[in-house]
């Protein structure tokens, strides 16, 4: 899969107004009400509040102004694809990027410019383009959990969240179902365990999010050579009375690497540099944190060198009265149509789409 494709799978069903054009400005694919239908080239100026014209070509992502028929700010990443030369352009109000940058610990200067000015994807983007093909697939698949990242981040700051009345236990079996052929083909030992009927006032897409994250993570952080192991859990903790549900505990709990907690204190923050690794590494535990704090939920970390527990401790579970308001049918959605939520988060998402259609989207896998 070529860079442009991977662009075009990852934003056309995306509310992001984007463009992808060679590298004289003229538009080949264009997403998104905001996204100019024609551009002009000396119509991008330097800095968040104009200036001189960038100048070009334009060899690094490049945050910008761009004073079309109406003001907008840009952010321009090159890459390469087949020996030439293409720009990937996003384009944001003024707004909405003055809204995500007061909630990041991003440097100043970045602020004023656009809050989630983002290198790492630019690299991805290069190592996509000119890459084998397994490369490539495992690039792509760090570029959807970068990108899906990064667009849940962006919503959860800027207060662009739904909710409703979710049964959390069938979205929470539905993540591990759809993981677990992923799993198996890492051989990774993974077992679930869920209780039924648990309900909780949130964002349903979102809570998926955060499970694929914390799974996603605890595969793709564990060096240890002999086996890997996996284990998540769903649980609901009864009131004193044993009448209903007083809490939910979610917890993903793996045999992989030692997570210090100055390590995890740093990268629950939006877009803050943790260690040496690449901006925007840690983007999945920050919207996990995001999630945490939107919905009254305790986020606690514990790891040694043999074991890490991540808990995501729900505080307010649906108590009896309101479960006899009318719920959602747990078999009105296409699980697959979530795919994007669930498991753009760094795994093999074409071996899951081959796994798909082998299997078909209504089999499930035994526990």
């Amino acid at each position: 899969m070529g860079t442009t494709e991977a662009l075009k799978a990852v934003f056309r069903s995306r509310n992001e107004s984007c463009v992808i054009t060679d590298s004289k400005f003229n538009i080949i694919w264009r997403s998104g009400s905001r996204a100019p239908k024609r551009l002009n080239r000396d119509w991008f100026f330097q800095g968040y509040g104009g200036g001189d014209s960038i100048e070009l070509p334009v060899r690094k992502s490049t945050v910008c102004r761009y004073h079309g028929r109406e003001r907008l700010t840009a952010e321009i990443r090159p890459f390469r694809e087949n020996g030439k030369g293409y720009y990937f352009i996003t384009f944001y109000d003024a707004a909405r990027a003055e809204s995500i940058a007061a909630g990041t610990e991003l440097p100043n200067g970045s602020k004023k410019n656009y809050a989630v000015k983002n290198n790492a994807l630019t690299a991805l983007l290069l190592e996509l383009g000119e890459s084998s093909s397994r490369r490539s697939r495992d690039a792509f698949a760090r570029l959807m959990a970068l990108d899906s990242n990064k667009e849940l981040v962006e919503r959860y700051l800027t207060g662009d969240v739904k909710e409703g009345y979710t049964y959390i236990s069938t979205a929470a079996e539905e993540v591990c179902l759809r993981i677990k052929p992923l799993m198996d083909a890492e051989e990774v030992k993974f077992k679930y365990d869920i209780d039924s009927d648990l309900f909780y006032c949130l964002d349903e897409y979102g809570f998926q999010a955060v499970a694929a994250n914390l799974l996603a993570n605890a595969v793709k952080y564990n060096s240890k050579p002999e086996y890997k192991e996996v284990e998540f859990s769903l649980k609901g903790e009864k009131s004193a009375n044993g009448k209903y549900v007083e809490r939910v505990r979610l917890t993903v709990r793996d045999n992989g690497d030692y997570f210090d907690e100055k390590t995890f204190n740093d990268a629950i923050v939006p877009f803050k540099r943790v260690r040496d690794d690449v901006l925007g590494e840690y983007l999945g535990l920050s919207f996990v944190k995001l999630f945490a704090d939107r919905f009254w939920c305790e986020l606690s970390l514990k790891s040694d060198e043999e074991y890490t527990t991540i808990e995501l401790c729900m505080t307010r579970p649906l108590p009896p009265h309101e479960l006899l308001k009318k719920l959602p049918d747990p078999d009105s959605y296409d699980p697959f149509d979530r795919i994007g939520g669930i498991f753009a988060k760094g795994l093999d998402i074409v071996r899951y789409m081959e796994i798909y259609k082998e299997n078909g989207k209504d089999r499930k896998e035994d526990k």
